[in-house]
């Protein structure tokens, strides 16, 4: 079996009384950490790995007919529920399982399921839950004894996989512990799991009758040893109660509810304090301009005064609004015959000119030639109906006058 290389990790597993609780270093072997007693171990980091004692975990190895793994959770269920280990639709049910062995169209797996009696007391907030006979490594093609709770706990391997965990009835080594065990080897070799049974390992100090006559009784050589140091399996198993299961997603849910209000909190802060700083920024700018307004004051005044005195003597020094430039400009409009003044007058920025035109259309096009010019564009111009005088020639009238004209 590959293990998991460890960061750091914790580990509660069940002992022979109580539970132990293992750290795992950056460097260096595993530490025996903390020994409880009861049935409960406490307390629980949320980031430890719980080991389930044997006990409490349904174990089966099963024989699928397929290679393609994705059949393999379809295929286990009908076998859980044909062997009336599934007694909980297959969403309510806690199972996992590992892959065996690979043969001619068929694959051996062990998988675990959590009863429906599952404690509730054993429904800790912890990072995850595994099956504790897989977090110590065994030796290959034997039977492994070790007491847990209290009680004896059998395990088979085929090769170093184990393919098969049975809480005994006893929690001594004697003659009906043995016949129970003879027959659990039996079974399983009938169904193809193990291939032989090479002898069996007696972990730790276990009561009742030596380990040689313990042998006699299994016909099978024992080897006495001490109890290995846990590790994770490279792939462990998760069997997360539907209790911590439903208490997760409530969590999750309150902690992303927590996540959303704090988020908005946030949003609302930043809001607050750029609305702030940009209120602020904008009272700094009126401030700062009130000031140069305030000091600029004096110049202003002088100059808006300056500027009113310049405008008023704008007619009488630019030479634009001269009388004698204005008639020169509507000199340049008049044609070279057909067309007269009889009177031009200009008062302020007002103009008025009256003329004769030898007929009606004549006087047309000159009112709209001068109405056109560029040398006029700026003035606003009344232009009455020409009247037919008796001659046959027309009379005509116009009155043009600048932006906020005067009659100064």
């Amino acid at each position: 079996m590959k293990w998991r290389k460890q960061n750091g990790s914790v580990l509660v597993c069940p002992a022979d009384k109580g539970w132990e609780t293992w750290r795992f270093p950056m460097v260096g072997a595993p530490q025996l950490e903390s020994r409880a007693e009861g049935d409960v171990p406490t307390p629980v980091f949320d980031s430890a790995t719980v080991a389930l004692p044997a006990r409490q975990v349904m174990v089966a190895s099963l024989w699928l007919a397929t290679t393609d793994g994705s059949l393999f959770a379809d295929m286990i269920f009908t076998q859980l529920e044909r062997r009336g280990l599934l007694v909980r639709s297959r969403e309510e049910t806690v199972m996992d399982y590992s892959v065996i062995a690979k043969e001619e169209g068929r694959t051996l797996v062990l998988v675990g399921v959590l009863p429906v009696n599952f404690p509730e007391k054993l429904c800790m907030r912890a990072a995850r839950f595994d099956f504790s006979p897989r977090l110590f490594p065994m030796p290959a093609n034997r039977a492994v004894f070790w007491r847990e709770g209290g009680r004896l706990v059998m395990s088979v391997t085929r090769g170093e996989a184990l393919v098969h965990v049975q809480t005994l009835g006893g929690a001594e080594l004697n003659a009906p512990l043995a016949e129970e065990a003879r027959r659990a080897l039996w079974q399983l070799e009938a169904q193809g799991v193990v291939m032989a049974i090479e002898g069996v390992t007696l972990w730790g100090t276990i009561p009742g009758v030596g380990s040689d006559e313990f042998g006699k009784m299994l016909k099978l050589p024992v080897v006495q040893s001490e109890k290995p140091f846990p590790k994770i399996p490279d792939r462990p198993w998760n069997l997360l109660p539907r209790p911590v299961a439903i208490g997760r997603v409530i969590h999750e849910g309150v902690s992303r509810k927590r996540q959303l209000v704090a988020l908005a909190a946030l949003f609302y802060l930043v809001f607050v304090a750029w609305f702030a700083g940009r209120a602020g920024w904008f009272y700094f700018q009126k401030t700062r301009l009130a000031r140069s307004i305030e000091a600029d004051a004096a110049t202003v005044l002088v100059l808006s005064d300056a500027a009113a005195r310049w405008k008023a003597l704008e007619p009488a020094v630019n030479i634009e609004f001269y009388p004698m430039e204005q008639l020169f400009k509507c000199t340049q409009v008049l044609p070279p015959e057909g067309v007269r003044f009889t009177l031009f007058e200009q008062r302020g920025g007002k103009l008025l000119i009256m003329g004769e035109a030898k007929n009606s259309p004549a006087a047309f096009k000159f009112t709209e030639d001068v109405q056109k010019s560029k040398s006029f564009a700026f003035y606003r111009w009344q232009v009455p109906q020409p009247k037919l005088l008796a001659n046959g020639s027309a009379q005509f009238q116009m009155e043009g006058a600048r932006p906020n004209a005067t009659d100064d």
